[in-house]
């Protein structure tokens, strides 16, 4: 039933939105991570890319797909460095492949200046107590926050991405995305998983604690 449908899927959208504590129409859901970003850099068409490398390789495609101008910065060896004006800038926090969490905050102030669109991908911040960037999107009319909970949830084959922005952005974006993209069983899982709520804590604790250990092997 289509009505049945419809009304499942705004929950999924209302506990995501939850999840995040934002909006429901400040949220649009896609097919995984990487459509989430090919459908974003489609969607702003622009001309220029600053990437902070090194990061996920698929910002990088999506860059040539798309015919955008490409600036890497090595955030390893000089991380402030000048940023091309009106320029898409992408940040992956926590990086990858390092997993280091930055305090971006004197950033996000350097690139609002510098009138960049920018994307922060929080794929991994729900392994870290870090700050989310979230709470700029009604400060800064030009920020997109990439979310992955399948990730934490360690359910990869589960294909679900969020991009969190305001709510104009959210539905200039939405005019251009189909309504299904999602099977009900991502929904259904995803639900279900958020109503365990000890496993964040436990999760965190242990990822802390083998940390310590896997830098103690290396060390050795």
């Amino acid at each position: 039933d289509a009505k049945l449908k419809l009304a499942d899927f705004e929950l999924f959208y209302k506990k995501i939105a939850e999840n995040y504590s934002v909006k429901p129409n400040q949220l649009e859901l896609y097919n995984g991570g990487s459509s989430a970003i090919f459908s974003l850099f489609r969607h702003l068409n622009q001309n220029h890319c600053t990437i902070y490398s090194p990061a996920y390789l698929e910002y990088k495609k999506a860059a040539n797909t798309f015919n955008y101008k490409i600036s890497h910065i090595n955030r390893l060896n000089i991380i402030e460095q000048e940023v091309q004006e009106n320029s898409f800038v992408i940040f992956v926090n926590p990086s990858t492949p390092d997993g280091q969490l930055y305090d971006i905050n004197i950033l996000m102030k350097y690139w609002m200046q510098r009138n960049a669109t920018i994307l922060i991908d929080e794929s991994f911040l729900d392994f870290t107590n870090g700050q989310s960037m979230i709470k700029y999107i009604n400060e800064y009319d030009k920020l997109y926050i990439l979310k992955s909970m399948t990730k934490f949830y360690s359910s990869a084959g589960i294909r679900v991405g969020t991009l969190v922005s305001n709510e104009e952005n959210i539905k200039e974006l939405q005019k251009s995305e189909p309504m299904w993209k999602l099977s009900q069983f991502d929904s259904i899982y995803l639900q279900a998983a958020l109503k365990d709520k000890t496993f964040k804590t436990v999760s965190k604790s242990i990822n802390a604690k083998n940390s310590i250990l896997l830098e103690h092997i290396l060390k050795e």
